[in-house]
């Protein structure tokens, strides 16, 4: 037998030896996990959604936590048009809606409101705040247990009011 025979041979043997391994005895078993999302963090940043008519809204954050759907926002301040919108923090879960917690306050030409908890609903500039607020302005003064505000329209929808007018409307 040649040398070139002798060399195939013992690489045949030794595939083989390696193919009976790893058939029978199953040195090792692969598991492919069913892994969550990566975690996102974002530190300070800045987010904008911009169509023909300019810029539809702006979103910035002292720090952002993704988990799969949900983003927590710490400091969120939103701000569409002439209208400006702060938390102590913020939590999108996917849906078009940003809920807004602690301090919340917003800020257009025409007035301002505070108050503990709302949602924002993002399509619809609709601002929905289910907690005690105060809506203050230069011809009023209005407290009440819950409100809708339309941003678009400018019109607040308010439950069970107590209100103070400094002028004639």
């Amino acid at each position: 037998m040649g040398k070139e025979v002798k060399i195939y041979i013992f690489y045949l043997s030794l595939f083989g030896f390696i193919l009976f391994w790893l058939i029978f005895f199953k040195p090792f078993e692969v598991e492919i996990a069913n892994q969550p999302r990566a975690n996102v963090e974002l530190g300070k940043f800045v987010f904008s959604i911009f169509n023909t008519q300019g810029m539809k809204l702006h979103l910035e954050g002292d720090e952002a936590i993704q988990k799969a759907t949900t983003m927590v926002i710490k400091y969120p301040r939103i701000q569409t048009d002439d209208k400006k919108l702060f938390a102590k923090k913020g939590v999108y879960e996917g849906k078009k809606i940003l809920k807004l917690q602690g301090s919340i306050h917003y800020m257009s030409e025409e007035l301002e409101f505070f108050t503990q908890s709302a949602q924002y609903f993002i399509e619809k500039k609709i601002l929905y705040v289910p907690t005690p607020f105060r809506v203050v302005s230069a011809k009023m003064e209005l407290n009440g247990s819950k409100m809708q505000y339309y941003l678009d329209l400018d019109k607040i929808v308010a439950y069970d009011i107590k209100a103070i007018v400094k002028s004639a409307i």
